[in-house]
């Protein structure tokens, strides 16, 4: 799988993905909730494969009631 720059997200184009704050999304980060990432050099990147897979990991299905 080759990747491209466009595969690569910064913590604003994440919280903009997740609808949070790029606070949350850093907060996640230094307590390790969020998903995978990278340095590169000072930068921080997230690859969109690992927030898709985040995504999933954190999906949760609700469970019908019978009446």
């Amino acid at each position: 799988m080759t990747e491209s720059t466009h595969d690569l997200l910064t913590a604003d184009d994440l919280a903009d993905i997740v609808h949070a704050s790029p606070r949350t999304i850093i907060r996640w980060r230094s307590e390790g909730r969020g998903p995978a990432y990278v340095k590169a050099g000072h930068r921080v990147l997230y690859r969109r494969a690992d927030v898709m897979e985040w995504l999933e990991r954190h999906k949760v299905t609700p469970v019908r009631e019978v009446a």
